[in-house]
């Protein structure tokens, strides 16, 4: 293996649920060294619950020499799906040419009425941890006429050869606009 170079494994599996950050979740079970059983959940963004699916997992990234051991901390696997077996009837063409890449977004390829539901969940599941409230009195939960027309704020980024677009998901890397 090359220096710094990252080893990626694929692993197929049932999409569990969804995480507040809009990523489903995916239990990994394998033994260790040592011949222990152990179970790692892994957030892959871009599935829905209940989906099957195969998934390519990237090592955590290793501390580089020449970094300082005490400020560096490792990051989690990193997570993809390579093909949906099975997928979820919440599954819609997300109607962004650049879903899935970019940073934005992150439940296009979910209907909106369901949508609308994980939304009003997390706010009723913050409400009971946070606020301590037994049952949160919230309000009906008002749709947009039109669900893909509702962003009043963006922020461009510039790349290195002057191109402005969007970031890409996780990283500084910049994503050209079309023309």
């Amino acid at each position: 293996m090359i220096e710094h170079e990252q080893s990626i494994t694929y692993h197929r599996v049932m999409l569990g649920a969804l995480t507040r950050e809009g990523d489903t979740v995916a239990e990994i079970s394998g033994v260790d060294g040592e011949g222990i059983e152990q179970t790692q959940v892994i957030r892959v963004p871009a599935g829905l619950p209940g989906e099957r699916v195969t998934i390519a997992i990237e090592a955590a990234r290793q501390r580089r020499p020449g970094k300082h051991k005490r400020r560096w901390r490792p990051g989690p696997p990193r997570a993809w799906i390579t093909e949906i077996h099975e997928a979820s009837p919440l599954r819609r063409q997300a109607p962004c040419p650049v879903f899935g890449t970019c940073g934005g977004c992150q439940l296009q390829h979910m209907e909106y009425e369901e949508q609308l539901a994980w939304k009003r969940a997390i706010v009723d599941q913050l409400l009971r941890e946070v606020g301590g409230f037994e049952r949160p009195p919230l309000l009906e939960t008002i749709a947009c006429d039109n669900p893909w027309h509702y962003r009043n704020h963006m922020r461009f980024s510039v790349n290195r050869n002057g191109e402005v677009g969007l970031t890409a998901r996780g990283t500084h890397r910049v994503l050209p606009l079309a023309r």
